[in-house]
């Protein structure tokens, strides 16, 4: 549904195409509004017809095309079964699968064209099956079998009964191409090719020809399907954790980054993590691409140490880890442990140590380590313990320091996973709990994650992501009118970025800054109920870079501008850091805030190579090419829901 719902996105972009899709709709939310002010309308309402089937016209896809009109999608993901040599049994299984996917598109048709019989038109609504799963060959082969060769033509055209919904429609003795416009059957070779987008196209205009220019429905025909299915003053139930107390789908732009970021922000935890916390292991560790829950995993690993009254000793061992280090800290200093710790007992401390094994050796740094020992016991939390897949120190260190220390407990997690130290018990987490799968699937980023020698992250069915994300908008800086060799410096880019980052705060309105009063403030109508507490601020926006970025660039004159407020992140004010709740957007390197997350991440490629690069970057590295691309796969990481990818042409040295 991913890969379908991408495609049809591009396939928007790309040929500037208008229409609304809407994915797993249900009746039960048609006109479900809250506000009484709504509830004496007279329109038809799917009650009726629903009342022997409850799923009676629910559907995978609604697309509202300005062009087609309506149409509606059923998704099959039917497929033989792997290892199943019954071809009889796997035919049966699939004919039965295809046959409740017409009906269902019959009933669909039957429900939209009943919801809209108050308007005065044809309501035309034209049919597809997606089997993405069922070759062409595996399709004609269950056809015959089931003597239905010509429900689907070797062509693709799904010949699917009249609807039996009939009603008198008012003709306007307007010429319909409506009806010149074919059901289709799209199966596994289309939709798996890296062609969908275009078989999608063929899709739309399938029936027509090049002369057919005007749309089949008029723009006021189009606005009043578009009020019914897609207005903001809906409400649309969603069932979510206990930790996001709501219960309202977001209708805006801002209330879907919002309530995306929320999702990705808070803790969400699988079977692994926790058998991994209740196992209780005295040295583990955490390997795994960004993004999986491993620095949640040492946080709520540190917690329970305090709460047994244990010092818990949070390391950074390299500078590239100091943000995610702090950032652990800060955590672990917050009392959040409600009250489990034992009456009489004391609750352990914080502490935060800062080594560099770049500069200091592994013997320096374990005789220290070894100093805060009580009791022979060490507790300590390593987060970005390697700098790169190639380092060694660290593994040194962990096994030096077990050797003085024999009952160190000492939890790490790296991106990498090509080793663990000897005496630790590895666990390698792969599905993404921090990052959106929107971000994550972007095959640009896979290959960096290939480049940096981690492993793909992986999207199990079993345990989905709580939603895809909204899609990365991508600026590129090339073309005619582009200026400057940085992003930063370019009118075009900033004004494009900046752009698409207002219209994200469409609950909210961006106000010239006034000293002593905060920017952001509300519209002058009230949110819907439910939906007040979705609002993006200033600080859940982050830019990061790869090159330095000017007081005076075209992108910060921009955004101030547009009434934001921007600020410099400095590396000594990294103690500082996390207790600033002022309202601004930050701007930083990218390699100085590893760990980091934000809800909207901006992130400016460069074509300049960072001249300061190799006081971060290990010796261990190739060049410091691969460290630049490390970095850059940690920046895109970073959002925990919208990401603006600017990009400049591609530099020989990445």
């Amino acid at each position: 549904m991913h890969n379908l719902l991408q495609n049809l996105y591009l396939l928007a972009q790309s040929e500037n195409e208008a229409m609304f899709v809407i994915s797993q709709f249900k009746y039960d939310n048609y006109l479900a509004m809250s506000q009484d002010v709504f509830n004496g309308h007279l329109l038809p309402m799917p009650d009726k017809l629903g009342e022997l089937n409850k799923d009676y016209g629910n559907f995978d896809l609604l697309i509202v095309h300005r062009k087609y009109g309506l149409m509606v999608v059923v998704v099959r993901a039917c497929s033989p079964e792997p290892g199943d040599d019954n071809e009889e049994k796997d035919d049966s299984n699939i004919f039965e699968e295809i046959d409740s996917g017409v009906r269902q598109l019959q009933n669909a048709e039957h429900m939209l064209q009943h919801v809209l019989s108050d308007q005065h038109w044809d309501v035309h609504v034209r049919k597809t099956l997606m089997l993405p799963n069922v070759s062409q060959e595996i399709l004609r082969r269950v056809l015959k079998r089931n003597n239905m060769e010509r429900l689907v033509d070797v062509e693709g055209r799904l010949n699917v009964p009249p609807p039996l919904f009939h009603r008198d429609k008012l003709k306007t003795g307007r010429p319909t191409r409506a009806a010149c416009l074919q059901d289709k059957c799209l199966w596994a070779e289309q939709l798996n090719n890296g062609n969908t987008t275009w078989h999608l196209k063929q899709l739309m205009n399938c029936g027509l020809t090049n002369l057919d220019f005007s749309p089949i429905i008029t723009h006021e025909q189009y606005l009043t399907v578009i009020s019914r299915f897609c207005s903001p003053v809906l409400e649309f139930s969603l069932s979510l954790p206990d930790i996001i107390p709501r219960d309202i789908l977001p209708v805006t732009c801002e209330h879907a980054v919002c309530l995306t970021g929320d999702l990705f922000e808070n803790p969400i935890l699988h079977e692994g993590h926790l058998f991994l916390l209740e196992e209780g292991s005295p040295r583990v560790g955490l390997l795994g691409p960004p993004g999986t829950g491993k620095t949640r995993t040492l946080e709520l690993m540190g917690r329970r140490w305090r709460s047994q009254g244990h010092d818990v000793f949070v390391v950074s061992t390299w500078t590239t880890s100091r943000a995610a280090s702090r950032m652990l800290f800060e955590i672990l200093s917050t009392t959040r442990d409600g009250g489990r710790v034992k009456q009489g007992s004391r609750k352990g401390r914080v502490t935060l140590m800062e080594f560099d094994l770049m500069k200091e050796s592994v013997t320096e740094v374990v005789q220290k380590l070894e100093d805060m020992s009580q009791k022979g016991k060490l507790f300590i939390l390593c987060d970005e313990a390697e700098p790169d897949s190639n380092s060694s120190s660290f593994m040194t260190l962990c096994e030096n320091l077990l050797e003085k220390v024999p009952a160190l407990h000492l939890w790490y997690a790296s991106c990498f996973h090509l080793k663990v130290a000897s005496g630790w018990q590895g666990k390698q987490f792969v599905e993404p709990v921090s990052c959106p799968p929107a971000v994550l699937r972007e095959q640009q980023l896979l290959q960096l994650a290939n480049d940096c020698q981690m492993t793909e992250w992986t999207h199990t069915s079993k345990r989905q992501a709580p939603t895809e994300g909204p899609m990365i908008k991508h600026v590129h800086h090339t073309g005619d009118g582009h200026s400057g060799e940085d992003p930063s410096d370019c009118a075009i880019c900033s004004n494009e970025v900046v752009n698409y980052l207002q219209s994200l705060f469409t609950e909210t309105s961006v106000q010239p800054s006034i000293p002593g009063s905060s920017v952001v403030n509300s519209l002058h109508s009230p949110p819907v109920d439910g939906l007040s507490a979705l609002h993006l601020y200033q600080d859940d926006v982050l830019v990061l870079t790869e090159g330095d970025v000017r007081t005076d660039a075209m992108l910060l004159q921009v955004l101030a501008d547009r009434g934001f407020t921007t600020e410099h992140f400095q590396e000594s004010s990294l103690e500082t850091f996390f207790k600033d709740t002022s309202e601004r957007v930050l701007i930083a390197k990218g390699k100085h805030l590893r760990g980091i997350k934000k809800k909207v991440v901006i992130y400016l490629e460069s074509d300049q190579k960072d001249l300061n690069l190799m006081e971060f970057s290990p010796v261990s590295f190739r060049s410091s090419d691969d460290f630049e691309k490390l970095n850059r796969l940690r920046s895109l990481t970073s959002c925990t829901s919208q990401l603006i990818w600017v990009t400049v042409p591609k530099s020989s040295w990445l």
